[in-house]
C-alpha cells in the first residue's frame, strides 16, 4: 500500500472552548516518509467543503450555487423541450443531495 502525503492534508478541530490552542498548530509536523502533511483551514472531500469549524453554512451555500447553475443549464439549453421532459431532466442532473442529511440546518448562518 502506497501513501501519497503530496494530496493528504491534515485539517484540525478544536472546540470553541479549546480554541486558544490553534496558535500551537504550527509547531506540530507531521510527515510521510520525506513528504510533509500541510494543515489547512478547509478541505473538500467528495465534493463538500470542511472547514475547521465545521460550519456547514460555506458547503450549502456552495451546493445552492450549483442547484441555481444546474437549474439555468437546463432552461436555458433544453427550453423547447416539453415541460415532463425538462422535468425529467431536473430530476436526474438537479436533485443530487448526496450528503445534505449531514448538515446542521439549525444553522443560524443560513
Amino acid at each position: 500500500m502506497s501513501f501519497n502525503a503530496s494530496k493528504s492534508k491534515c485539517i484540525v478541530t478544536l472546540p470553541r472552548s479549546q480554541q486558544c490552542l490553534r496558535p500551537l498548530l504550527q509547531y506540530c509536523v507531521f510527515k510521510s516518509g520525506c513528504n510533509t502533511i500541510e494543515f489547512v483551514s478547509s478541505c473538500s472531500h467528495l465534493g463538500h467543503l470542511i472547514p475547521d469549524d465545521l460550519d456547514d453554512s460555506l458547503d450549502i451555500s456552495k451546493r445552492e450555487g450549483d442547484f441555481i447553475g444546474q437549474v439555468n443549464i437546463i432552461l436555458y439549453y433544453f427550453h423547447q423541450l416539453t415541460s415532463a421532459v425538462k422535468y425529467r431532466l431536473f430530476q436526474s442532473f438537479c436533485t443530487s443531495l448526496y450528503g445534505c442529511v449531514l448538515w446542521q440546518l439549525s444553522n443560524v448562518k443560513l
